[in-house]
């Protein structure tokens, strides 16, 4: 069946009944008929195995083709619904939210850093967190 057509429910009971056939063969006797019929079952068996190995490989890059989408529109649905903030910006976002959080004041003082400020990356990456954590909104204001 390729699924392009409906199946007509008048031969449902004929399908189950070849179903129920098949189901009840002992695989000696499968093996029997495609033989009685000229075919190798050992090729049978193997070209079975690849049909039923593409099917889940196929299915398997459906659900990644899927996911890959999924997770771009949520990226470009992200990076347009914020703003981008220079530095001086995120420095003072930076402060006031750490002026609420003693950890973060912490980890943002230069002792902690080796005597290094602290670098815009690790700024935007930090924001990133807060904004994923809801303490601050997209527009970054404390929550």
């Amino acid at each position: 069946m390729t699924g392009k057509k409906p199946c007509d429910p008048t031969f449902d009971p004929l399908f189950e009944e070849l179903i129920n056939d098949v189901t009840r063969l002992t695989d000696v006797e499968i093996f029997a008929e495609f033989e009685e019929e000229g075919a190798n079952p050992a090729m049978v068996v193997a070209d079975m195995r690849e049909l039923i190995q593409l099917a889940i490989l196929d299915d398997g890059k459906a659900r990644l083709a899927r996911a890959k989408a999924a997770v771009q529109q949520n990226r470009s649905r992200a990076s347009h619904n914020r703003r981008v903030i220079g530095i001086p910006e995120k420095k003072a976002l930076l402060e006031r939210v750490a002026a609420n959080d003693p950890k973060l004041k912490s980890r943002l003082t230069m002792a902690a850093r080796n005597g290094e400020g602290i670098t815009e990356e690790e700024m935007s990456s930090i924001l990133e967190d807060l904004l994923e954590l809801g303490a601050i909104d997209d527009t970054g204001n404390l929550i």
